[in-house]
């Protein structure tokens, strides 16, 4: 089964096309559509190593017409649960990380509605992401006035370059990554995505990203006990955390009641993303940079 959708782009003429405006466009719907699946999956856009086969699989978007007049594309997309059913479908460690029937670029429409609304607590945006639609800046120019992506029977998001700064706005407001320790309860495990949620004191329920230096064994040993994890955690534009990437865990001791709390992103240590063409950003596969290493070109071309 398959999901059919129309991208348009206004004032662009589908016979008369500059290749880089549809190559620009083409990497904003693949690498859109594959940071959004990885976050419904992991609950991160990027990480560390090389992609996993099913990411690859997830962002397939095949199109299968062009009209004439402005660039108008008819493309199709498979439910992510027969795509990856080994991490998109409910399993006894749990519910699937997504509606059946839903697709990376049905994530894709939902990550833009909520960045577009600028909704700073949206599980559907961390930095990866808001980095990937901060760069569909470069779609436009060269006649590109609008970008509009439908749902056939369903909904449908647009946005122009004038909207890219909601995107801009969300992505600085950002505060960076740290390290930190979090103790919590050590609520569920899905070992194939190699997952976890903590549950915080204040009810927050974080989601984790255990290492692979870390025995998954061990971790299941764990569940439903109380831990202290350590680790990179990474924030959402309304400073409260996103995920944290563990490093370390073990259960929890009375002198760890220090580190009982939700942490914060800290205000001034924001990085924003270049204003400048960023088309030479593209290109790159959802996963191959971390997020150190996105800050830290970022930091340099700030």
């Amino acid at each position: 089964m398959t999901t059919k959708y129309q991208v348009h782009l206004d004032g662009v003429h589908a016979l008369d096309l500059s290749l880089g405006v549809l190559r620009d466009l083409a990497d904003l719907l693949v690498d859109g559509a594959g940071r959004a699946a990885r976050l419904a999956a992991e609950g991160r856009s990027t990480a560390r190593g090389t992609a996993p086969v099913w990411l690859g699989e997830s962002s397939d978007i095949r199109m299968v017409g062009l009209r004439e007049g402005s660039l108008a594309m008819d493309v199709t997309a498979r439910p992510l649960s027969e795509l990856a059913p080994s991490i998109f479908a409910a399993t006894a460690e749990g519910a699937a990380p997504v509606p059946p029937g839903e697709t990376a670029f049905d994530l894709l429409m939902k990550a833009v509605d909520d960045a577009l609304l600028g909704r700073r607590d949206s599980d559907r945006l961390d930095y990866g992401m808001l980095q990937t639609l901060v760069k569909s800046r470069s779609v436009f120019g060269r006649g590109a006035t609008r970008l509009r992506i439908s749902r056939y029977g369903g909904g449908s998001v647009e946005f122009t370059e004038n909207e890219v700064s909601t995107f801009q706005k969300l992505a600085s407001e950002t505060p960076a990554p740290k390290v930190d320790r979090i103790v919590g309860i050590l609520d569920s495990l899905t070992m194939s995505t190699r997952t976890t949620v903590l549950k915080l004191s204040d009810g927050l329920a974080l989601r984790g990203n255990v290492g692979p230096n870390v025995d998954l064994g061990l971790v299941k040993g764990l569940l439903g006990a109380e831990v202290v994890a350590e680790g990179m955690v990474a924030f959402r534009p309304s400073t409260r955390p996103q995920r944290i990437e563990i490093d370390h865990i073990e259960a929890a001791t009375p002198r760890d009641v220090v580190w009982k709390r939700t942490p914060r992103g800290e205000l001034g240590q924001q990085l924003a993303l270049p204003v400048e063409d960023l088309s030479s950003y593209f290109g790159q596969w959802p996963g191959e940079e971390n997020d150190e290493q996105v800050f830290a070109a970022l930091k340099e071309l700030a």
